[in-house]
């Protein structure tokens, strides 16, 4: 309702840290939690000038979400890279990633990173959520970390222009018993 406090509360933002776990030896990780509502932000408002104002989305694009790129990060913050993060942070980061990209391009760039076709993230994700599927989710302390994950499905579910992504999407939730009536 307050738009204009909205707009300039997003304009003054800045990135408080980056994505991942944090850690003892770690402290500056989770931003993927903020960065996944300031994507569906971005989707739900960003065609919409009076809403969210072309400076304010142009910020969120290129203050406030890193991801972008074709490369999966699935380590933890700080481990050397040899200890795999958590699948609520995987998920984040990496649907961030991709729905940037897939805005970036929409938008008119020509860059290989940002057509997530070209730049390998499409078929990552294909593969990834089919192996959920397989396997079913596996999130360390999952009850309390499991809304997160939802959450980030849903995100993907509802703005990913990917028929297959979205399929995928929808059994997982629906072989979770979360997407009840839903006929695949």
């Amino acid at each position: 309702q307050d738009i204009q406090r909205v707009n300039e509360f997003l304009l003054v933002s800045e990135a408080w840290g980056i994505s991942g776990s944090t850690s003892p030896y770690f402290k500056k990780g989770d931003y993927d939690f903020t960065q996944i509502i300031l994507c569906s932000v971005l989707h739900l408002f960003g065609e919409d000038k009076t809403l969210l104002w072309p400076k304010t989305r142009d910020h969120l694009l290129n203050v406030l979400l890193l991801e972008e790129g074709g490369k999966p990060d699935l380590k933890t913050p700080r481990t050397m890279r040899i200890m795999r993060d958590t699948e609520n942070h995987i998920l984040m980061t990496e649907i961030t990633r991709y729905l940037k990209n897939q805005w970036l391009k929409n938008h008119g760039s020509k860059e290989e990173k940002h057509d997530n076709s070209r730049n390998g993230l499409e078929k990552w994700f294909r593969s990834h959520l089919k192996e959920m599927l397989r396997t079913g989710m596996y999130e360390f302390n999952a009850r309390p970390y499991m809304g997160y994950t939802l959450s980030a499905l849903l995100t993907l579910h509802a703005f990913a222009e990917s028929d297959e992504l979205v399929h995928l999407t929808q059994k997982i939730l629906a072989d979770n018993g979360l997407n009840k009536g839903v006929t695949l």
